[in-house]
């Protein structure tokens, strides 16, 4: 976004007097999707958490994201801004960090005006990289007991709210009907049987149009609103090779209207990197607001499930899914025994893994043989085999105006 207006952008360095000093930069930008004045800052700070930290703290001043300089141990802060201010704005100061900002832009420079360094282009690929995977608090990783006999638990327990602040609900035409996964400000992953038709012709579907769906993130009980963010789709694009009878590449990539403000309650998830795999008996989660049982009613409140990743030979064998299972693109999780799994609703939520303290979606919920049935785990799309599809798909929706 910045990176292809920066040609065009008027660019005013403002000094500020304060005790603890720090250059500001005021870019006015003629691009489509910068209307306004997006302000550019720098503080110090010496870890990079701290970064997305300061953000949820400026999140009331329109904080769109932050990025950390490894090299510098420095933050840059990018947000949104309407046009022509009347009035200077004043960012608080915050012990251990320096970062201020007084702005003026429809009246002359605060202090002095001099041409500034421009910045790195900013990516819109995923703005919060560094700190994605990071959540304030920390999900449980605790399964209910199973009563065998008297009560399926099918989507496990409840979540502890806002722990998986990436967790998205895709609703079409305002009901609920599928899971996804934010993985940028303006990203969605989810599967592709969520947003297509199936016209009976292998490797052909039909996406749905994008102007039927919208996203709402935030969201731990569809009975509170409190601190929920709703986005129509600009666009979505379903994996080309998808077909409803293989299921392969079961995955679709929705482009939101505008971007979404990161808050403690909703940040993006790590992609999983490239070969970047998952080994038999990891404990993952899955979650989503799907049916508590095979013929039972949609949860209220975001469900959790804690599933192992199972081998692979596991869902291949006869008794199990047969060569439905493709291995190199799909993962199976979840128990053998049946009486726990994902569900009808939890489609296109993530398989989140933890590694080095984040956590990555390694897959998308993809089918299943009704829910909770003996030797039939979960099989999510192995979103590592298609990362460079992702990224692609992602880059070619930012250029949409």
């Amino acid at each position: 976004m910045v990176g292809s207006d920066h040609e065009k952008a008027d660019l005013v360095a403002i000094y500020v007097e304060t005790p603890q000093a720090v250059d500001c930069i005021v870019d006015k930008h003629i691009g489509k999707m910068a209307v306004g004045v997006s302000l550019v800052g720098k503080m110090k700070t010496d870890l990079e958490r701290h970064c997305i930290q300061m953000c949820w703290k400026l999140r009331s001043l329109g904080c769109y994201s932050i990025n950390y300089h490894p090299r510098s141990s420095s933050c840059s802060f990018l947000k949104f801004y309407t046009p022509n201010p009347a009035v200077n704005e004043h960012i608080e100061m915050h012990p251990g960090y320096f970062f201020i900002a007084v702005l003026n832009c429809s009246g002359a420079p605060v202090v002095t005006t001099t041409t500034p360094v421009i910045p790195p282009p900013y990516s819109p690929v995923n703005p919060l990289n560094p700190a994605c995977g990071i959540p304030k608090v920390q999900p449980h990783m605790k399964n209910n007991d199973i009563l065998k006999g008297k009560f399926r638990i099918v989507n496990g327990t409840e979540a502890i709210p806002h722990s998986l602040p990436w967790q998205v609900a895709v609703k079409r035409t305002g009901s609920y009907i599928c899971t996804g996964v934010l993985v940028d400000a303006v990203t969605v992953i989810t599967a592709a049987h969520c947003v297509s038709i199936d016209i009976g012709e292998k490797k052909h579907v039909i996406p749905i149009d994008a102007k039927e769906f919208s996203v709402e993130l935030g969201v731990h009980s569809f009975k509170t609103n409190a601190g929920v963010q709703r986005r129509g789709l600009k666009a979505l694009r379903v994996y080309e090779e998808f077909d409803f009878e293989e299921s392969v590449g079961d995955m679709a990539i929705l482009h939101l209207s505008s971007p979404i403000i990161f808050t403690n309650d909703v940040m993006p998830v790590c992609l999983p990197k490239d070969k970047q795999d998952v080994f038999v008996g990891e404990k993952c989660i899955v979650a989503g607001w799907g049916l508590d049982s095979e013929y039972g009613k949609k949860s209220d409140v975001l469900m959790q499930l804690v599933v192992p990743v199972l081998d692979p030979k596991l869902c291949t064998s006869k008794d199990s899914y047969g060569k439905e299972v493709k291995p190199e693109y799909m993962i199976c999780a979840g128990y053998m025994e049946g009486y726990r799994d994902s569900c009808q609703g939890d489609s296109g939520g993530p398989l989140l893994c933890r590694k080095d303290e984040r956590w990555f979606t390694q897959g998308v919920v993809s089918f299943g043989s009704g829910c909770a049935r003996k030797n039939k785990p979960g099989v999510y799309t192995r979103l590592a085999r298609f990362r460079p599809w992702i990224l692609k798909t992602m880059a070619d929706l930012a250029k949409i105006p």
